[in-house]
């Protein structure tokens, strides 16, 4: 279970990135 969890955190963390980065980039255009 906790190894399930510790995956599940890094791929919100994961996505979260990727979401910011898209942000970022959107608002510079």
């Amino acid at each position: 279970l906790e190894i399930e969890t510790i995956t599940l955190r890094n791929l919100i963390d994961i996505w979260l990135n990727e979401h910011n980065r898209l942000t970022t980039e959107n608002n510079k255009m």
